[in-house]
């Protein structure tokens, strides 16, 4: 095989497009949207209550297992 000058070959189209030559303006990278937390209410428990005992210090929980327990 002979040493060819890369300047003067002539690239094919899908080595021009899987290394990324040529118009960059017009292929911009997409962006992708990020997720969103989002809560919503269990059957039995509106988002209110569920809010409620997870805003409760640990300790007033913690007695109201034991209440419920007796």
């Amino acid at each position: 095989m002979m040493k060819r000058n890369p300047r003067k070959i002539t690239w094919t189209v899908l080595y021009r497009r899987k290394h990324k030559k040529g118009i960059e303006e017009e292929t911009t990278k997409k962006r992708t949207k990020r997720t969103a937390k989002f809560q919503r209410a269990i059957v039995g428990a509106s988002l209110n209550d569920i809010m409620a005992r997870r805003n409760m210090k640990p300790e007033v929980r913690k007695a109201q297992r034991e209440q419920a327990i007796r």
